[in-house]
């Protein structure tokens, strides 16, 4: 089968994106005071789903007829560190149900805290590695041929 690698990281980023949904569901109405997505809070998940299902379909419409080694690295690297960020999340969303600040305090959180606090704990963080890794394959890739496996 080809592209096997592709299938099993979309299969976990899809089980992700579902669980990230669920673990935000759960906290019933913090969400309005807490979720930091803008997409969520503009559009609320029906606008999320959109972007998300369009953005997720045109990298994997994109991975499955490119031949280029690099864009799918690229997609397959996007979509890993999304599945980590969706990990993450979703454990810091059921830490959250577990022990729920009271509704007042939760009003009280502005969008500028939520935004910082989730740059500073998942995103940064989480992002560093991948970097590192982007910046390796970008040099690596260089002085190595490397092609599409086909059968």
């Amino acid at each position: 089968m080809r592209d096997k690698g592709f299938w099993w990281c979309l299969g976990v980023y899809l089980f992700m994106y579902i669980a990230d949904f669920v673990s935000t569901i759960i906290n019933g109405d913090l969400v309005q005071y807490l979720e930091v997505n803008l997409l969520f809070r503009y559009g609320g998940f029906a606008l999320f789903f959109l972007v998300s299902g369009l953005i997720t379909f045109g990298f994997s419409y994109w991975y499955l007829h490119t031949d280029n080694v690099t864009v799918r690295f690229y997609i397959m690297w996007w979509m890993s560190f999304v599945i980590i960020m969706k990990v993450v999340v979703t454990i810091g969303n059921v830490l959250l149900y577990m022990n729920p600040p009271p509704l007042e305090v939760a009003m009280q959180v502005t969008q500028q805290e939520r935004v910082s606090y989730a740059f500073n704990t998942y995103f940064l963080v989480n992002l560093l590695p991948y970097l590192i890794t982007f910046l390796t394959y970008s040099f690596w890739s260089r002085d190595h041929l490397v092609e599409v496996f086909k059968k």
